[in-house]
Parts: structure tokens; sequence; C-alpha cells
């Protein structure tokens, strides 16, 4: 065999060789943690002998792999036949060509009667189909359906961030017929199943095995050849059994690549922390949804094109795959570089496909895996779990889809903005609000609670709809312990059994409300007005270990002065705020003495009155919380009662 020839041109031949460098990959490089690293000829031999072939467990893995899996035996071959030894496949044993392997019914010896790597390896014929279970093979193939497509989600692989731009237009012409397969014959699940196939068949990221196939460019060539290959033998579906069976067979491989000491810790961390979660019932699977059975009266949606390549362009850079593999930057991978002269007809088939979506022609076994979100759960920095839902990307297509096209529609019927988000002060409007209608209403003994509705006539279109009958089952369930009643002229009501659930809380005095009070009590809005100060003056004490006035002045100016009480001020009355008003002045007293005077004399009112000055005009631009709490609440309650004449003109018109 001739040596291969150093440099680029030469790559390509190396990669469908196995040889990288001066070197042999090991051809079990996914069996037995293998760990060698290309070496040369002489350590490879000594490898495969020692990690591979000294032990039973291991050898009859090997047998049993090498003896269905095609792909398999041929690095096998090459591997031999780069080393000048034969397998023998009876006894597992290494062996020079012009050396046999005795057995006690005769001598195998090697003989090479066509030349190719196959005749390195004796005492089996070379496989034609991979490893895969039979009882998901029909006479005719596999069976494409719902099973199918169950089995093959839960095959653990990452499909890659970006379509190379060689690859662009070779996925963009089979997603396309992919779409028109399901366009010609939407009832049919084997064209939807592919569909949704496509991506993990295609698009699956290739893990370097060796040193040299980890450098960027060799990767990069790795992974363009791995997506050509896959697209080829795809051939609008035709090729689906056999990447599928790929598929299978690789999942009952260790995966390929090693992970570092920190990911598998993190990793472990991860599992141990789900299983706990999982045992304690937090992620209960919810059970799926009953579909209507009745057709609707009225037209189903139709959009054109326009409006789904906004919402294709509108997904965040990054955005995360559901189980099908299928990312929105294939999509625009595929409607631009080498792809874009077919883009004009991969877009019609999107927006078609988009169509039967939203007219219901799905069909209803495929409901789960295109509907369905599941979750994600995430390691916090505090060893918490946050789960994240991710679905596919079609059905969160589809949705953004009819959002855009009744958003303009709805915003006369809901109005344009939300309190509180995106409004200036609008936490504070809700609260005085709240407030306005507590003090109104407390002698009235009927009153039970404070409940908010938006009176349209939509409104009373989705009560009259949907009273009566039982909500969707979440797979999140209400954590009892958080929410609150606070009925401030309770009749006797809602301590009244099966009212509220046994658990919920039920606050006397007040409640807290996007982080104010709620409340007609003058010792709980005192009460919660001294935490707020005593918060503040337990920061201001901590920056005197910094022994630096400069340092501690502008973290006193920034982060820890009256604004960390100014919401207070702002939506609770100045009487009942009155002693955590001398609280937080004392400590900015404290604080300013420390950094003024080193916490020596000559530190009087006087100081005090010059140091509150703005710097302009000489001082430190410290307020202090007495001159700002006269003003802040009328401030805020005379902006609140603005925002609320303005809204009720706009209920009017």
């Amino acid at each position: 065999m001739a040596p291969l020839k150093r440099g680029r041109s030469a790559h390509s031949e190396e990669v469908n060789l196995g040889i990288v460098g001066d070197g042999q990959s090991c051809p079990f490089k996914f069996f037995h943690s293998c760990k060698y690293d290309n070496s040369g000829s002489s350590r490879l031999l000594g490898h495969l002998k020692r990690d591979h072939l000294s032990w039973d467990d291991g050898i009859r893995v090997l047998r049993d792999a090498i003896s269905v899996e095609s792909a398999l035996f041929g690095e096998v071959g090459e591997a031999l036949r780069f080393l000048s030894q034969w397998l023998c496949v009876r006894c597992m044993s290494l062996h020079a060509l012009s050396r046999g392997c005795h057995h006690e019914d005769g001598i195998a010896r090697f003989t090479s009667s066509s030349g190719d790597a196959d005749d390195f390896i004796v005492g089996i014929p070379k496989p034609r189909q991979p490893l895969i279970d039979q009882a998901h093979v029909s006479s005719g193939g596999i069976v494409v359906d719902g099973a199918l497509l169950e089995r093959v989600f839960a095959i653990p692989m990452v499909t890659v961030k970006s379509i190379p731009h060689t690859c662009r237009m070779a996925f963009a012409q089979a997603l396309t017929g992919s779409l028109r397969k399901v366009l010609a014959t939407p009832g049919s699940v084997e064209s939807w199943v592919k569909l949704l196939l496509l991506p993990r068949c295609t698009l699956q990221v290739v893990r370097p095995a060796s040193r040299q196939e980890r450098r960027s460019g060799n990767r990069k060539s790795m992974q363009c050849g791995s997506i050509m290959r896959a697209l080829a033998v795809w051939k609008d579906g035709v090729g689906l059994e056999d990447l599928v069976l790929s598929l299978l067979a690789q999942s009952s491989e260790c995966p390929s690549g090693r992970l570092s000491l920190k990911d598998t810790n993190e990793k472990g961390a991860s599992i141990k922390q789900c299983l706990r979660k999982v045992a304690d019932g937090h992620f209960t699977a919810a059970e799926p949804p009953n579909l209507p059975t009745f057709s609707p009266s009225e037209h189903a949606l139709q959009v054109d094109a326009d409006y789904v390549l906004g919402c294709v362009k509108s997904f965040p850079k990054g955005t995360s795959c559901g189980k099908d593999g299928l990312r929105a930057q294939h999509i625009l991978d595929a409607l631009s570089g080498k792809g874009a002269s077919t883009a004009s007809g991969l877009l019609a088939a999107i927006t078609e496909v988009v169509n039967l979506w939203l007219g219901g022609f799905c069909p209803r076994v495929l409901a789960e895996f295109i509907a369905s979100a599941p979750l994600t759960p995430l390691l916090k920095p505090d060893n918490g779990i946050r789960p994240i839902a991710v679905g596919a990307i079609w059905r969160r297509l589809v949705s953004k889809v009819a959002m855009h096209k009744f958003g303009k529609e709805m915003a006369s019927h809901l109005g344009d903005y939300q309190f509180g988000v995106g409004v200036p002060n609008g936490a504070e409007a809700i609260l005085h609000s709240a407030n306005r209608f507590l003090n109104a209403f407390h002698d009235n003994a009927s009153l039970a609670m404070l409940t908010v509705y938006f009176l349209t006539p939509l409104t009373w279109l989705i009560v009259r709809l949907s009273c009566g009958n039982e909500g969707p089952t979440l797979g999140l369930v209400l954590n009892i312990k958080k929410p609150e009643v606070f009925w401030p002229s309770c009749n006797g009501a809602k301590v009244q059994s099966g009212a509220f659930p046994s658990g919920i809380g039920r606050p006397a005095r007040g409640v807290k409300l996007l982080g104010g009070a709620v409340s007609r009590d003058e010792s709980f809005i005192s009460t919660l007005a001294i935490k707020w100060a005593q918060r503040a003056v337990d920061l201001m004490e901590s920056i005197r270990k910094l022994c630096d006035p400069q340092s501690e002045l502008l973290l006193l100016r920034s982060c820890m002065g009256v604004a960390k009480l100014l919401f207070g001020l702002r939506t609770c009355q100045p009487a009942f705020v009155a002693d955590a008003v001398s609280l937080f002045d004392k400590g900015l007293w404290g604080a300013l003495e420390d950094i003024v005077v080193c916490g020596g004399p000559y530190f009087g009112d006087f100081q005090w009155r010059l140091a509150s000055l703005p710097i302009r005009s000489g001082g430190l631009g410290l307020s202090s919380a007495e001159d700002l709490s006269a003003y802040a609440f009328v401030a805020s309650r005379s902006n609140g009662w603005i925002k609320s004449v303005e809204w009720g003109d706009w209920v009017c018109d």
C-alpha cells in the first residue's frame, strides 16, 4: 500500500481510509473507553491485544459487533492491513500474515483472494446490514410510524447549530422534497414522519475521535463530508431506512468523544438533582391533551409567505431545537447562501405546510411529537434545577404565525400595553389603585376579594365558552404555599373547609404585592418598611470594611443610598414609614461620619446638611430619607392618578 502524501490534498483520502497523520486510528475507538492516540503501528498492535482482545467479555462484544456491522468490519480490515496482521474471528486472535491459527479441528490461514481489506478478517463474511432490532423491521423494511419516531427521538444526539455553506443547497433541496411530499399526501403519516426525521438523519454532529481530527480544518471537513454523505443517502426519503438503521446502531455503541472530568462531574450532579426532583414529584408527566372531535365552523387561518418569512427571522439567534433536531437557523441557512437559488420554492412549500397545520390536517397520532414541549432540567448555581420547556421549531413557527396574524386584531380588545411591564412607574400605579380600592370599601362587610377583569365582550365570550369545562392537565403543579388570599373584611367564608386549599396562605393584616404593601394596618406597613430600611443600613455598615473613603462614597451614592428605600417611600403613606425613615437616616449619618471624619468628632447637623447638597453645590450628593418622604408619596400618587385618568379616557373611547 503506497504511503499517503502529507498535506491538504490528501486529507479526504486519509479520512476514508481511517489513517490520521503517520498512524492508524483504533478501529474499536467506540468500545471499552478506548484512549489510543494514533502513535504508530507497533503501539496500535499492543493496544489492540492489551485493551480489547485480552478479556472474554470484551472479545464477545467485539465478535458480535464485527459480525453484524459492515462499517466496523471495514474499519477493522483497514487497520489489520495497515498492521500486516490478520484476525481469526473464531478465537479473536491476531497473527502475522505468514502464520496460521491452530485449532483442534485444523489450522486457519490468511489468504488474499480479492485484495480487499475484508480478506484480513477470517472466519465470517462481511455483513450486509447494521445491527437493528428485528421487532421494528417489517417484510418491506422499517415501519415508518409514530413508534419509529418515538424510538429515534429517544436517541441522545446533537444536530449542528448552523449548516455549512457547501451543504445548504443540498439540504434545501431535501427539505423542499419532504415538504412537497407532505403537501401531496397530507393524510399520510409516513410523509410527516420523514419530514420530522430529516434533521436528525442528516445534520448530526460529528465527534472527533483523535487529536488530529479535533483540529479546526479537519473537523469542518469531516462535518461537511458527513452531512453531504447523509443527504446523498437520503434521496428524497428513499434512503431513510439506511439512515435510521445507522442511528439505531449508533445508539447501541458507546458515545464518541470523551468528556472531561469537569463535564463528567457536572453531568453526574445534574442527573442526581433530576432524580431527586423526579422522586419528589416535581416533574410529573402530563397526560396527552384531549383533542376536540368536532370540526370548527369558522374557516381555517391562512397566511402568506411574507408572514412565514418574518416569523422565521424573528427567532432569536441560537434558538434551541426540539426533539426533532431542527433549529430556526437551519431554515434560515436553507433560505440563504447557496440555497438562495431554491429559496422561493422552499419558502412556498413551508408556507403551505404551515397552512396545513393551521387547518388541523396533521395526523392526530403525531400531535404528541409536534405539539409537545419536553422539559430540559438545567443545573442552577445553587444546585437547584430549573426546568426549561423547549418545543419543536415547527410548532413554535405555527404559533408565531398565528399570533402575528391576530395580534393587531386583539389589541382593540386587550389594549396595547400591560400594567407594570414596559410602563414607567407601572407597579406603583397598581399598588395605589389596590390601596384606594381597599380604603373605599373597607366598611362594606360584603367585600370578599379583589378580582381584576377587563370587562370586554371578548371576556364574556371566553367565560361563556369555558365555564363548566375542566382545563387541560399541566405537567407542573402549582406550589400552593406561594399564593395568598387577602380578605380584608372577612365574614368567615375564607376559613370554611373546601373554599380554598388547606395549604394556601391567609394573611389577616396585609399582603405584599409587586414588592409593596397592600394593607390598612399601620403596624404591617411600618414593619415592612423597617425591614427595607434595615437591609439598607446593613449594607452601609459593611462598606466600612473597605477602609477607602473614595470607594465607600462611590458605592454609597450608586447603590446604597436613599434609592434602596425610594420605592417604599413612594408607595406607603409618610405617617406609616416614619420609624423606617429615622432608622435609615441614622445609618446614613454614621456612614457619612465615617467617610468625612473617619469616626472622629466635629460631624454635626451642619456638616450633615452640607453633605446632603448636590455635588455641583459643594456637597456629596447624598439625600436623606426624611427630606424625600414628604413629597415622594404625593408625587407617585398624583402620577398614578394621571395614569388612571388616561386609562379611563381610553376605555371611554
